[in-house]
Order: C-alpha cells, then structure tokens, then sequence
C-alpha cells in the first residue's frame, strides 16, 4: 500500500513540476495581476503613516514595521534628500534574494522577464520618475517547490516633499513564469 501511495503521489504531482520550468506545460495563460495605484510613503516622511515596503508577488504595498509583514515584501522604498531607491529585503540566501533592473523598454511594451538571476541587481536600485523596471521576487515555497515571480513596474511619480513614490504594477503569479502580457 505504501508502494501505491508513492507512486501516485509521484504521479499526481510530475505535471504540477513540470509547470514551473516548462513553458508548454498545463499553464497555458500566463496569470497575470495588477495594480496601477500603489502608493509608499519613505520611513523617513513626516506625515501619516503609510506602507514604505513593495510586495511584488500581490503587488501590494504593506508596512514592514507591522509585525505581520516583517520579511514579507521585495523591496523598501528609502529616500535621501529627493532621491528614492528601493532596497530588496534580505533573506537567508543570496540566491534567494528579490532583484530589480531598469529596463529599457516601455512598460505597456514590455511582455517577458528574464529568468536569469545575472540579470537582476539585489542591492539598492534608484527610482526615477516615469521610467519602468522588471523585477523578480523573493523566492518563496509552493506546493510544488521554491518559486520566484516576475512582474514589471513603472514609476509614476516622486513626490520629494512627501516622500511617496506611485507605481503601476503587473505580475505574474504563476511559479517561475516571466511572461507579462497575456497570449
């Protein structure tokens, strides 16, 4: 009986597996969510508080000072002076680790994530106003293993004297599928 069980368990989750690196697997359509009014608020603003932290698997903005939401985000928005960075959470491994890059294309062009780590920096990233960005999350645990997602976001604004930053986001929530636009 233990045999059997194995071997159906096995059996049941060789799909599941392979959905996570192969591109014509059951996954047909990526998954994709959005949202094109987060807002964040550095610690260091004067003001009422508000999220400073970037959960790109959501996407959400949370506050990271709550204790619910410690480690459980991508990226803190910091800002010194009129500068805004965002700063990846760290986490026990550096492979692990969220990742940011600016991109070159438009965000509403953009429609693929790299899936290689090289391409992507894990230390703090400058904002700029109106520009877009691809990122990959935190590496997380699924049923069927560990997991990233990738999404894109684009800044719409910086407000220095306020200290928030406005971002329009998208993301894919299936495990380990770059694609950002649907088919």
């Amino acid at each position: 009986m233990r045999r059997f069980l194995l071997i159906l368990a096995a059996a049941l989750s060789a799909p599941a597996v392979a959905a996570c690196d192969d591109p014509t697997s059951f996954l047909s359509e990526p998954l994709l969510r959005g949202d094109s009014a987060l807002v964040l608020r550095a610690p260091t603003a004067a003001g009422p508080d508000a999220p400073s932290a970037f959960n790109g698997a959501a996407p959400a903005v949370v506050s990271p000072e709550r204790p619910q939401f410690a480690g459980q985000y991508d990226f803190a928005l910091r800002q010194s002076g009129g500068a805004f960075r965002f700063v990846p959470v760290e986490t026990p491994t550096r492979t692990g680790r969220p990742g940011i890059v600016l991109s070159t294309t438009p965000f509403e062009k953009i429609e693929e994530a790299s899936r290689r780590r090289s391409e992507y920096s894990d230390s703090a990233v400058v904002l700029v106003q109106g520009a877009s960005y691809l990122y990959r999350t935190r590496q997380y645990q699924s049923p069927v293993g560990p997991c990233f997602n990738y999404g894109k976001l684009k800044v719409l604004t910086l407000d220095a004297a306020q200290g928030t930053a406005s971002l329009q986001a998208v993301v894919n929530v299936n495990c380990d599928d770059e694609r950002l636009t649907a088919d």
